[in-house]
């Protein structure tokens, strides 16, 4: 900062003096501050009796009017004074050192043509930090000079730091990758990706869960002050601060903190609202609203991190997002070790990310980088994608290429710095896992696990054994039972060699000999499956999808384990309701047989198995047998399912039973027929269909 030689003035022992006389008890020195929208502004350091006073004023205030009266400044001749300072600022000539950037909004960008990340107390260039080029405003990065260390500093600290994050690497690799991907998104606008690199994650996790404690050490790479405080907004503050504190928020990460479903509705509303608000303008890279005269509805760069319960969001929203589970975080004590030390040490990721900005500004003047980018970036789209049959594959595929490009990039630049080969193959590992983890995680939550339901019971019902029961009139075989239904009950059991029994119309299956019929059920046709057999169908295909590395094995593990809750929850199968579950029953016992071999017509009655008194207990005879299974009724009438049905309906196998013919089921019949009825009765979807 120079001092301000006053045209008419001299400057003697620290006063200005004219005609031999002092004019002031002061001296300024003055620093030229080039502001957003062709603003210029000026710095005044006033000294006055050995104190200092820092001063801003807007051009047109210090050209206008005796802008210092205010400040019991000793002025002998007023007009003249300041006609000599107005003269003087207009000719002035100020040097580089003494001409301020104030930018107004962090991150990268350019300045004079050269990109800079600008933090709010001053700015990273490839050579070092520079005070004079800053941002003005109290959000983004508040730089530190220590935070610039040397290569062999800062491979020893990205080894300390690394080691911690691969105690978890499933939840601190994404943290980092978007700290990664908000100092860089600024980059990608200014070359046309005006949507890229711009995100929110959601931290859900029990209470105690550490998702707080994580946001806190790991979620921001940059302080928000000199006490090396990270910048963390609850919730509770309400939105008007939170979105003035968004729209400052240019090159870090967002942290809106503690979110959970209140108890009154005005309450939810509010969260709620404020919810979609950081979500939709992270996500387009502009404030989308306005609550407060602060607030403009300005550009920014930045990534989001949401704590807390996980809200449903619009349809609009609920792809903007990546979703991290943390319930148990801090149970292992690996992970509380390593949060510790990261808690310990916050001036890490600082660190890392200040050499990873050099490396990036360096790399961006180079002439090929970014078309080098471009070919990354399109070979990752082109990326084939796990994400089918649900409305927003298509963001979801986006969300994975910004994480992917954010690896690629800190990939590149851990080579440059001289890490060892097997500490990069350590790092692309985690993060290739860490990616699928949370994608896989985010898919879903997003109704992603049923369209994954949906192509294996594709897949299953395209492959299976399916047998159509036939209507063969029960009083046309001579017998020695009487049956008093129309249609023998036996086709319409479950025969130990189907997958599937198909049965056209299960009211009529269950008429009697008489005419009366059963119309109070409401399952026309039904398409029958052993839960056991569906199970070891299903994860054949989940096999499969692993091979093909669409799932990853933790993701199939999941699958497997909610997989009844999600066959009756996205209506593949029917349920039967019971006081005790919300969901229901998905399975109920209904007939199962082993056919008698060979033709036995002849053969006496007395050879062939016994229904014992105890009904469910089964004596084995030696030709035939029948028992109980539990069975699922799949819903043929779901979208993805019908199709294939129809499909279907001519390799349907119609099989004659030959030695059904004979009296070997005679005297189960009853008690099967009991069951039949049971088993249909009450059936319904978990979400009744239009």
């Amino acid at each position: 900062m120079g001092q301000l030689q006053l045209q008419r003035y001299a400057i003697i022992e620290g006063y200005y003096w004219k005609d031999n006389t002092p004019q002031t008890d002061f001296m300024i020195e003055i620093m030229k501050i080039i502001a957003p929208h062709g603003t210029t502004k000026y710095k005044l350091r006033m000294i006055q009796n050995g104190k200092e006073k820092i001063l801003i004023f807007l051009e047109e205030e210090m050209l206008q009017k005796k802008f210092l009266r205010k400040y019991l400044l000793k002025i002998e001749d007023e007009q003249e004074f300041y006609r000599s300072f107005r003269d003087t600022l207009i000719d002035m000539e100020f040097r580089r050192e003494d001409v301020l950037y104030e930018t107004g909004k962090g991150g990268m960008q350019q300045i004079e043509g050269e990109w800079v990340y600008v933090g709010q107390n001053g700015s990273i260039k490839q050579d070092g930090f520079h005070p004079e080029i800053y941002s003005g405003v109290e959000g983004g990065a508040y730089i530190l000079e220590k935070m610039l260390v040397g290569t062999e500093e800062i491979k020893e600290i990205v080894a300390k730091l690394f080691q911690q994050f691969s105690q978890s690497p499933d939840i601190f690799y994404p943290l980092f990758l978007f700290n990664i991907m908000a100092v860089t998104c600024g980059y990608f606008r200014g070359n046309g990706e005006a949507s890229f690199m711009r995100l929110t994650a959601w931290l859900d996790g029990a209470s105690g869960s550490g998702k707080t404690e994580l946001a806190k050490a790991a979620g921001n790479f940059f302080f928000q002050d000199e006490r090396k405080e990270k910048a963390i907004e609850p919730v509770t503050a309400g939105g008007r601060y939170i979105l003035e504190r968004l729209s400052q928020s240019s090159g870090v990460v967002f942290i809106l903190d503690d979110v959970k479903k209140e108890q009154t509705r005005e309450r939810r509303n509010s969260v709620a609202d404020t919810v979609d608000d950081v979500l939709r303008s992270v996500y387009q890279g502009k404030m989308t609203n306005v609550r407060g005269k602060k607030i403009k509805l300005e550009k920014i760069d930045c990534c989001g991190l949401i704590t807390g319960e996980y809200l449903d969001t619009t349809e609009s929203q609920n792809a903007r997002l990546i979703y991290l589970r943390v319930d148990g975080f801090l149970k292992n004590p690996g992970n509380s070790r390593a949060l510790r030390v990261i808690q310990k040490n916050p001036i890490w990721l600082a660190s890392v990310g200040v050499w990873y900005i050099q490396w990036f500004l360096r790399k961006a003047e180079e002439s090929s980088f970014q078309s080098l980018v471009d070919l990354e970036l399109e070979a990752l789209r082109k990326k084939p994608k796990p994400y089918k049959k649900i409305s927003n594959e298509a963001r979801l595929g986006e969300n994975q290429a910004m994480l992917e490009m954010a690896a690629s990039l800190t990939e590149a630049c851990l080579e440059d710095m001289g890490m060892s080969g097997k500490f990069l193959e350590s790092f692309r590992k985690n993060a290739e896992k860490s990616i699928r983890t949370v994608m896989e995680a985010t898919y879903s939550l997003l109704g992603g696990d049923q369209a994954i339901l949906s192509i294996m019971m594709e897949r299953v019902l395209k492959k299976s054994k399916i047998r159509e029961a036939q209507y063969i009139e029960g009083r046309t075989f001579p017998c020695i039972y009487q049956y008093p239904w129309k249609y023998r009950q036996e086709y319409f059991w479950i025969q130990e060699e189907d997958d599937f029994v198909w049965i056209e119309d299960y009211e009529e299956s269950l008429e009697t000999g008489k005419g009366d019929s059963y119309k109070q059920y409401d399952a026309n046709p039904c398409l029958l499956i052993r839960e056991e057999r569906l199970s070891y169908l299903l994860r054949l295909e989940l096999q499969s999808f692993e091979k093909e590395e669409k799932i990853t094995p933790e993701g199939s593990k999941e699958i497997q384990r909610n997989l009844w809750v999600l066959l009756r929850q996205g209506q593949f199968i029917y349920k039967q309701s019971r006081t005790d579950s919300t969901l229901g029953r998905s399975a109920l016992l209904y007939p199962v047989c082993k056919l008698p071999e060979g033709n036995l017509a002849k053969t006496n009655c007395s050879d062939f198995m016994v229904w014992n008194e105890n009904f469910g207990e089964v004596q084995e005879g030696e030709h035939g047998e029948v028992w109980e299974e539990k069975t699922v009724q799949v819903n043929p009438n779901h979208d993805c399912l019908r199709t294939i049905i129809e499909q279907r309906r001519g390799d349907f196998i119609e099989e004659e039973w030959e030695s059904i013919e004979t009296e070997a089921f005679n005297g189960f019949n009853e008690n099967m027929y009991k069951r039949r009825k049971e088993f249909i009765a009450r059936k319904v979807l978990h979400k009744e269909t239009t």
